[in-house]
C-alpha cells in the first residue's frame, strides 16, 4: 500500500477520536481531494512540523520531504505549537540539487519572491503536474524528494548530520559536498544484482554507501 493511501485513514480515525470525546472534527485530506477550508501545508508550517523548502514541500527534520499530510480542525482545546526555524531553508539556498534534477525545470534556480505575502521559491506546478500525468499517475516522479539530502534512511549517522546542518549554519555547504560525494550531484543508478555481475568488486565509496543505509 502506498504511504498516500494510508493518510485518509489514519485522519479519519483521528477525527471519529476527537468527535467520541464530545467535540467537532472535521477531517481535510488534500490526498483524497477532500482539501476543505484549509491550506493544509501553511498549517503544517505553523505548527512547527517543517519549513517550505525549495521545491514547494515541506521538510521535516526526521523526514525531510518525504512527508503526506492531512488535518483535522476542531475546537477542542489544545496546546498551541509554533513555527520553527531548522535553517533548512538556508541549507536550499546553498544545495540547488532538486533544482538541478528536475526533469521538467519546475524548481527554481533563483532566489525566494513574496508570493501572496509569503518569501516562497517559484514553484511551477503546472510542468510538474503534466510530466506525473504523462507517466500515468499524479504522485509520481518524485525526483526531488530523491535526491534531497534530507531524504536518508533515519539512524543516527545521519540524524547527527540533521542537527549539526540545523545547529550550525557554516557546516551545511560542506555538508552538501560530503552529500554530493557519497550519493551523487544526480540520481544514481542502482548496481547490478550480484548474481548478475558475480566478478565485480565494489569500490570503497560504494561500500561506505552501502553502509551508511544497513545502519
Amino acid at each position: 500500500m502506498r504511504t498516500e493511501d494510508k493518510m485518509d485513514p489514519i485522519v479519519s480515525r483521528l477525527a471519529s477520536y476527537i468527535r467520541n470525546l464530545g467535540y467537532p472534527a472535521r477531517l481535510h485530506s488534500r490526498l483524497a481531494n477532500r482539501g476543505g477550508d484549509v491550506l493544509i501545508q501553511p498549517l503544517a508550517v505553523d505548527a512547527g512540523l517543517g519549513e517550505v523548502g525549495r521545491a514547494s514541500l515541506l521538510m521535516n527534520k526526521k523526514f525531510g520531504p518525504a512527508v503526506q499530510l492531512g488535518v483535522v480542525t476542531t475546537d477542542m482545546p489544545l496546546a498551541v505549537d509554533k513555527p520553527v526555524d531548522l535553517g533548512i531553508r538556508d541549507f536550499c539556498a546553498k544545495c540547488l540539487k532538486c533544482a538541478e534534477c528536475c526533469p521538467t525545470k519546475s524548481i527554481s534556480f533563483g532566489d525566494t519572491e513574496v508570493i501572496r505575502g509569503v518569501k516562497l521559491w517559484r514553484f511551477d506546478a503546472e510542468s510538474c503536474y503534466r510530466l506525473r500525468m504523462a507517466v500515468g499517475d499524479s504522485h509520481m516522479c518524485g525526483r526531488c524528494v530523491t535526491v534531497c539530502p534530507w531524504t536518508k534512511p533515519i539512524n543516527i549517522i545521519h540524524q547527527t548530520a540533521a542537527d549539526i546542518a540545523i545547529h550550525f549554519s557554516f557546516t551545511r555547504r560542506p555538508l552538501v559536498w560530503l552529500d554530493d560525494f557519497l550519493y551523487g550531484r544526480k540520481p544514481r543508478q542502482h548496481p547490478l544484482p550480484a548474481w548478475l555481475e558475480p566478478g565485480k568488486r565494489r569500490s570503497l565509496k560504494q561500500k561506505i554507501v552501502t553502509a551508511l543505509h544497513k545502519i
